[in-house]
C-alpha cells in the first residue's frame, strides 16, 4: 500500500467494532435540484460529472465530521469537492436541509478511479496549490506565447479611406506606415504606432479574393458606394474565432415514384394508378459549400434542412451526398479603430486566410499521434465519416500548432504541482479547441458530451482567447 495512503488511513479511519457500532440513519429522501452554471462545476468537462452542491446534503446526512468518505468510482472528483464544503456549506443548502445544521464539519475524502483522465481531474479539483504562484506561471506561459498566437491569429481589416479614415486626417495619418506625400508632417504624431497601409481597392479585392461590395456593410458608411472608393486603410485585427464548413459532392441518388400503368383493384386504393418506387441518380457534381447553400436557402445555423446546389438547384439533404472535407467560410475579427475603440464584426474569410488555414504545416512541437481503433463505437457520431484516424486529426492544423505550443511551454515549469495545474487548465480547453465544437444556432460553440461528435459547421475557436479566459487573466 503505498505509504501516503497509509499515512492518510491512520489519521482519518476509526477500526470498526462491532460491539460498539451503533450507526442508524435513515434514507434521505428530499429531491435535490441543482443546475449546471456553477464555476466550479465548470472549471474543466467530464462526461458522467454530477454538481458538488447536489452531493452536500448526502454527505452532511449519512456521515458525521471526522467520517471518512471513499469514492471508488470518483470521475471528475465531485464527491471530494463536495466533502471538502462540508465544513462550511452553502447557506441555502442549510435553509433548505435545517435538519443537517448540526452535521456540519470537515469529512476526509478517499478518491479512485481506473481512468487516468478522471484521476488526473479529481486531483486538480482536491488538491491544494499557490495560487500566486500560479498566477505568476499563468502569466509566464502568456508573455512567451504571445507573439507566436499574434502570427496565428492576426488579419487585417480594411476600411475606405474617407471621413475620419481619410489619410489628410491626423489620427489617420498618425497611424500610417505609407502616409501620403502631400499630407503635412506636424500631422504625423509620434506617439502612436504606425500600423495601418493605405492601399488600392485593387489590392483589397486581391487579399480579400473576392469584392468590397461583398463585405458586411458597417453602419457609419451610410449609403456609399463602396465600389467607387479607390483608396483603402488596412488595419490589423485578430480572428476570434471561424466558422468551417461542411463540403460535399452534389452527386447522390434520390427516390421518385413513377406509374406503372396499371390500376390497383384492391383495397382503399381501388381504380387508382399502381406507382412504383426508384432509385435515381441526381446532381450535377460540383461541389456543395453547406453553409453558403443553407443559408442561401433561407436556413440559417440549422445544419440539417434541406439546401440546394447552386449550380444545378437540385434539393439536397446531407446524408445521401459524398463527404468531401471541411473548409473555412466565416471569421469574426476584432480590430481597434480610431481612438482605440475596439470593435468586431463577422466576414468572409479572406484567400489569404483560407490559405493559412487549410495549408498551415502542422510541424512543431509535440502532438499525440495515436491511432484511434476502427469501428469504435464513438466515432460513428461524424467523425469516422469524416476521415478521423488518430488523436490529431480532431484538430484543425492552427488548433494542433497553439495547443502543442502552450503544452511545450507550460512543461518548462520545475514545480511539479504547479505544472499539474497548468496542464488541469490545458487539458479544460482540448475539446473547445476541436472540430467536436459544433456551431449552435445561437452562434456558440459546444462540444457535446460523451461522444466524439463533429458537426457539419464547426467553430474552431481563438486558442490563446479560451486559454486566458479559462485561467482569468
Amino acid at each position: 500500500m503505498d505509504s501516503d495512503l497509509q499515512a492518510f488511513l491512520a489519521k482519518h479511519v476509526r477500526p470498526y467494532d462491532p460491539e460498539t457500532d451503533d450507526y442508524d440513519r435513515p434514507p434521505f429522501a428530499a429531491d435535490i435540484k441543482e443546475g449546471k452554471n456553477d464555476p466550479i462545476y465548470n472549471a474543466h468537462s467530464y462526461h458522467t460529472k454530477v454538481p458538488p452542491r447536489s452531493i452536500i446534503p448526502y454527505i452532511l446526512h449519512y456521515t458525521k465530521p471526522g467520517d471518512v468518505v471513499l469514492d471508488p468510482f470518483c470521475g471528475s472528483g465531485m464527491t471530494g469537492v463536495a466533502a471538502q464544503m462540508c465544513a462550511d456549506p452553502p447557506k441555502d443548502i442549510l435553509a433548505q436541509f435545517p435538519e443537517l445544521a448540526d452535521r456540519v464539519g470537515p469529512r476526509a475524502c478517499i478518491l479512485n478511479d481506473l481512468s487516468p483522465a478522471a484521476c488526473h481531474i479529481a486531483y486538480n479539483y482536491n488538491t491544494p496549490v499557490d495560487v500566486g504562484a500560479l498566477k505568476r506561471e499563468f502569466e509566464r506561459i502568456k508573455a512567451t506565447v504571445k507573439d507566436e498566437f499574434d502570427s496565428l491569429y492576426g488579419t487585417e481589416h480594411y476600411e475606405p479611406a474617407i471621413g475620419v479614415y481619410a489619410p489628410t486626417q491626423p489620427e489617420a495619418a498618425a497611424r500610417l506606415k505609407n502616409p501620403p506625400a502631400d499630407v503635412p508632417a506636424n500631422a504625423i504624431l509620434d506617439e502612436v504606432e504606425p500600423t495601418w497601409e493605405l492601399i488600392s481597392r485593387e489590392e483589397v479585392e486581391c487579399r480579400l479574393g473576392y469584392l468590397v461590395t461583398d463585405l458586411p456593410r458597417d453602419a457609419k458608411w451610410g449609403k456609399l458606394d463602396v465600389a467607387t472608393v479607390d483608396q483603402w486603410i488596412c488595419i490589423p485585427a485578430t480572428i476570434q474565432y471561424t466558422i468551417w464548413s461542411d463540403v460535399y459532392r452534389c452527386e447522390g441518388f434520390v427516390s421518385i415514384e413513377q406509374p406503372t400503368g396499371k390500376i390497383s383493384s384492391r383495397g382503399k386504393n381501388a381504380g387508382k394508378p399502381i406507382m412504383a418506387t426508384h432509385r435515381v441518380s441526381r446532381g450535377c457534381g460540383n461541389e456543395i459549400v453547406l453553409r453558403n447553400a443553407s443559408l442561401a436557402h433561407g436556413h440559417d445555423d440549422r445544419q440539417g434542412s434541406t439546401f440546394t446546389c447552386p449550380i444545378c438547384h437540385t434539393a439536397w439533404q446531407k446524408s445521401p451526398l459524398p463527404w468531401l472535407r471541411h473548409e473555412p467560410v466565416e471569421q469574426r475579427l476584432s480590430y481597434k479603430a480610431i481612438a482605440g475603440k475596439g470593435k468586431d464584426y463577422t466576414r468572409p474569410v479572406s484567400i489569404k486566410e483560407k490559405k493559412m488555414a487549410l495549408e498551415l504545416p502542422r510541424q512543431g512541437h509535440w502532438f499525440p499521434t495515436d491511432e484511434l481503433y476502427p469501428n469504435r463505437e464513438l466515432l460513428t457520431m461524424g467523425a469516422g465519416k469524416r476521415g478521423i484516424k488518430c488523436v490529431s486529426d480532431f484538430y484543425f492544423p492552427r488548433q494542433l500548432r497553439a495547443l502543442s505550443f502552450i503544452h511545450e511551454h507550460l512543461k518548462q515549469q520545475d514545480n511539479r504541482r504547479i505544472q499539474v495545474a497548468c496542464m488541469f487548465a490545458f487539458t479544460a480547453i482540448a475539446l473547445k479547441c476541436s472540430k467536436l465544437n459544433r456551431l449552435r444556432p445561437s452562434g456558440a460553440g459546444d462540444p457535446l458530451t460523451g461522444t466524439l461528435y463533429i458537426g457539419s459547421l464547426i467553430r474552431e475557436e481563438n486558442v490563446f482567447d479560451v486559454w486566458l479566459r479559462r485561467n482569468d487573466v
